[in-house]
């Protein structure tokens, strides 16, 4: 019997009583009736489970005639493989919001990689337990410094779809610089949207974004990075934007036990949507601007159209309806021939 407590599919369909014999199994399993979970076996050979025959094999009822040849043996196989397929995207059909892409809010702090962390930092790794499959891959990623909506894929068209250039995936940001971009609706805000609308030039190319509001910050308004700061012993986050760290200045970034000191610095808020995703383009950005804005929070709040919404940090949720279709659309215009994955 070889392995114990499992037997080939050809005895396994005798002792259910679907076969009289093996020459009949064998007919039987050839005319594409017989299922091993939920798909047609093409092996009389194959092992089963004699403990869990009646979960682990179906015998579709459909009769064959005795003076069927080949042929139309193939073309009953055939249906058979149809109407398999149709019911099991049935079942899918409610799942597919989860299936293949999730939602996920990352906390600051945690870096975007699969290997372990270190001195107790946190890593993809971390999140992967919790997901509804272990074969989700991020899309993207966002600096350990940032925070907001990350989307885990576990199917490749719609990974490519989502980060290729060609198909300008909008990915909308709110973000907190140190610096004053004047009042909301001023001369000095228009002026700042309209050199980032442009491109800013920076050492590491032309950036360009659309601003959707900007303002300043409300005296003592917090922010994920600054808990984060005090998480990681004070490191200078304005060193992620490669520009000037303006060592010295009253009412610094730093202080005593990694304390944050904000006194005396107007911070500004300002919301923009950018169409790629290049290394670190929105904190170079705006670093890159003559006002010398440094990105000291970043919070990713879109991501086309899948939203962050009020998804608490470090947790996930299955895409809606209308997010769905989203992806199903971004695939169809990426994939050649339009393909969906349903």
């Amino acid at each position: 019997m070889g392995k114990k407590g499992r037997v080939q599919l050809a005895r396994a369909l005798e002792m259910m009583g679907k076969a009289k014999g093996r020459r009949d199994a064998k007919r039987l399993i050839g005319s594409g009736r017989v299922l091993v979970m939920g798909m047609v076996a093409k092996s009389a050979a194959m092992k089963v489970d004699v403990e869990n025959l009646e979960a682990e094999v179906k015998v579709l009822e459909v009769e064959v005639e005795e003076e069927e040849d080949d042929d139309e043996i193939l073309s009953k196989r055939q249906k058979v493989v149809k109407v398999v397929k149709e019911e099991e995207e049935e079942e899918e059909e409610e799942e597919s919001a989860h299936q293949f892409c999730v939602a996920y809010n990352k906390p600051c702090g945690m870096e975007c990689t699969c290997a372990e962390g270190e001195n107790g930092i946190k890593t993809l790794l971390d999140v992967h337990p919790s997901l509804p499959s272990p074969h989700y891959k991020a899309v993207g990623r966002l600096d350990r410094h940032s925070c907001g909506l990350l989307l885990f894929s576990r199917f490749g068209a719609l990974t490519s779809a989502l980060l290729a250039p060609k198909t300008a995936v909008e990915r909308e940001y709110e973000i907190v610089v140190r610096g004053d971009v004047g009042e909301e609706g001023s001369e000095k805000s228009r002026d700042i949207a309209r050199r980032v609308e442009e491109g800013v030039e920076t050492d590491y190319g032309k950036f360009k974004g659309r601003v959707r509001w900007m303002k300043r910050c409300d005296e003592g308004e917090l922010w994920e990075h600054r808990s984060c700061m005090k998480g990681t012993g004070g490191e200078r986050n304005d060193r992620w934007n490669d520009g000037e760290a303006n060592e010295g200045e009253e009412g610094g970034l730093e202080g005593e036990g990694g304390e944050a000191v904000f006194s005396k610095i107007v911070f500004s808020k300002i919301c923009v949507i950018v169409g790629e995703g290049k290394k670190r383009m929105v904190r170079r950005l705006f670093a890159g601007l003559a006002e010398n804005l440094h990105v000291v929070n970043l919070r990713r709040v879109r991501y086309g159209g899948v939203t962050l919404g009020e998804l608490d940090a470090g947790r996930w949720r299955k895409l809606t309806e209308k997010e769905t279709e989203f992806c199903k659309v971004c695939v169809k215009g990426f994939v050649e021939g339009g393909k969906e994955w349903n």
